[in-house]
């Protein structure tokens, strides 16, 4: 079996080596050409413009480089919790998608620990019957956000998120809820949010998202009147309780560290 951590990770560096500062001969014949026919204040100022150049390169390159290590690290820390009569040769449908998927999500941490997790799992074989190809692209889809909202849904059972619409409306019309922001207000939504220690309004854009990828559904909703306008519209702040599906169970279980009770 190829080993794990070699075969990552030389696939998720070539990018990295590719972004390296051009080497001195390279270099110099480049700003060769630059100098020909230039005064010495001209020549000066190209010379500075290289120097910026090369450090906001090379400070580019330093953050890549850290950002392959920590999820290399997370990997290993991953794979390294497989017991060993439980790791198996990998699907290459499987493994081959999340590894060049993952190159991608590097600058994020929550995404990159679970792409990190995904790939581990691949090599899992009490996982198997679990572990589905479109995993991936589903992880492609998420936001940071997501992925926080997810793991609170795998870890406690589930996560809350708040919707603002107006009433009269069928719960099917999209134009409620801009009816809703257009007569009360995003600022005023926020500042309720705010005063009742409510979650922040992003997170029902994540619910939206996460619900139609079919990770979630709704265990218990609640509606609070928290405005009337001058034409008598009810503005109404709905409260959802979220919990996985059979779907969102797997996909976690496939892309986030194991719960205790599972280990």
């Amino acid at each position: 079996m190829p080993d794990l951590i070699t075969t990552v990770a030389s696939v998720l560096t070539e990018p990295a080596k590719e972004l390296a500062i051009p080497p001195a001969k390279v270099a110099g014949s480049h700003l060769s050409l630059k100098f020909r026919d230039k005064t010495r204040e001209e020549r000066k100022r190209l010379i500075m413009a290289e120097m910026d150049e090369h450090f906001e390169l090379k400070v580019y390159q330093e953050k890549k480089e850290r950002e392959h290590a920590a999820f290399m690290e997370k990997l290993k820390e991953y794979h390294g919790e497989i017991p060993e009569e439980h790791r198996i040769e990998p699907r290459e449908s499987l493994i081959g998608p999340a590894i060049d998927a993952a190159e991608h999500y590097m600058g994020e941490e929550e995404l990159r620990d679970m792409f990190a997790q995904r790939i581990a799992s691949c090599y899992d074989g009490r996982k198997v019957g679990r572990n589905h190809p479109a995993f991936t692209a589903i992880l492609q889809g998420l936001s940071p956000l997501d992925a926080q909202n997810l793991k609170k849904a795998y870890v406690d059972g589930r996560f809350t998120a708040c919707f603002l619409f107006a009433d009269g409306f069928s719960n099917d019309d999209k134009n409620q809820y801009i009816r809703a922001y257009a007569t009360y207000g995003y600022l005023k939504y926020r500042e309720v949010m705010k005063r009742d220690n409510r979650l922040d309004p992003w997170q029902a854009s994540s619910a939206n998202s996460i619900e139609r990828a079919g990770l979630i559904t709704v265990a218990i909703k609640d509606e609070e009147k928290i405005y009337t306008n001058d034409d008598g519209d009810n503005i109404i702040l709905e409260t959802k309780w979220f919990m996985l599906t059979d779907l969102g169970f797997d996909f976690c279980s496939i892309c986030l560290p194991a719960k205790k009770e599972e280990e």
